[in-house]
């Protein structure tokens, strides 16, 4: 079997067609609504890669990649996905990350490895992209590195709920090296042209083999994302410090 990647390249204005051949599947069994039934680790001979197929709706497809593809570049620790067609599925291909250990079971020495700016900026991509539901099994630790997944529930306006906290207390006495990488976050956001490249995704959604209306649709969806995007951005100082404000902590700002 073979899953042949369409274009997914933003970066390349969609000029990539390129195939990605896997002919290696191995099953493997996880929680959450899109895993219900028994899925799949591809995987070739050639690559030291493994990708998950989830076959999702395109509301939480295009979010998953819109997540993937901010935090590539931005340099934050979100594994790669790729906007995909298996037979006449369309649905996501997501790296695979191999050993890795969910963050609500990783051991207090293992979580004083991690770099802190790779910790602030993955709190940083949620209070900008409108994290929900990010509990700690949304965060995976390989090999050192902690990586966020699952990003279905993004994209909002709404107050950043993530456990990061609960796990990094650290951050409650890091004030000035929040406001420093919160700085240059915005900074890279500017830089990167993040903020303008819904004209991108929309032409990307043009070339998806899916029908006028299922189109139509996600074209609204992407530009709900975009608007809550530039909210968001606009306001980042701010969600950031009514995250820190609570019962057990003080104020960020």
């Amino acid at each position: 079997m073979a899953i042949s990647e369409f274009p997914n390249a933003i970066e390349n204005s969609l000029s990539s067609h390129s195939g990605l051949a896997l002919n290696n599947r191995s099953p493997v069994k996880l929680r959450g609504s899109n895993f219900k039934n028994t899925t799949y680790i591809y995987s070739n001979s050639t690559t030291d890669k493994k990708w998950l197929w989830k076959s999702v709706n395109t509301t939480s497809m295009i979010k998953e990649f819109l997540a993937s593809y901010l935090a590539s570049k931005l340099g934050v620790n979100v594994p790669r996905s790729i906007l995909a067609q298996k037979g006449t599925q369309i649905g996501l291909l997501c790296e695979w990350l191999d050993e890795s250990v969910e963050l609500k079971d990783t051991t207090s020495s293992v979580l004083r490895k991690f770099p802190p700016k790779d910790v602030i900026n993955l709190l940083l991509l949620e209070a900008w992209i409108g994290g929900s539901d990010r509990h700690s099994g949304n965060y995976l630790c390989v090999n050192d590195n902690l990586w966020a997944i699952d990003f279905e529930r993004s994209f909002n306006t709404e107050p950043l709920d993530s456990e990061l906290l609960l796990h990094f207390e650290w951050m409650q006495e890091s004030k000035n090296q929040i406001k420093e990488e919160l700085d240059l976050f915005k900074k890279l956001i500017m830089q990167k042209n993040v903020l303008q490249d819904e004209s991108k995704v929309l032409n990307l959604i043009d070339n998806l083999p899916i029908d006028s209306r299922a189109k139509e649709a996600l074209k609204i969806q992407v530009s709900i994302i975009f608007t809550s995007l530039h909210t968001n951005f606009e306001d980042l100082g701010t969600r950031i410090e009514k995250y820190f404000q609570g019962p057990v902590v003080s104020p960020l700002f």
